[in-house]
């Protein structure tokens, strides 16, 4: 298993826009990511993956409404 460090996504102002109105006190998942930003840099984890192989899930997606963890 690798990683290729990536920083994490930007969430595009239309999709901001259609959750906020969706969930107008937001989302678990929402008000994390407003409170606490980037929980974990892929950087920091690196050296605990492997420079070759398939890529593994990156710890930070666990939690953040990407990963499977949440859906």
């Amino acid at each position: 298993m690798s990683m290729q460090p990536k920083p994490w996504p930007e969430v595009p102002d239309a999709t901001a826009r259609v959750a906020r109105k969706a969930f107008r006190k937001g989302s678990l998942a929402m008000r994390a990511r407003d409170e606490l930003g980037t929980w974990y840099r892929d950087a920091d984890f690196a050296v605990a993956y492997g420079v070759r192989g398939a890529p593994g899930e990156v710890p930070g997606a666990a939690g953040d409404g990407h990963g499977a963890a949440v859906r």
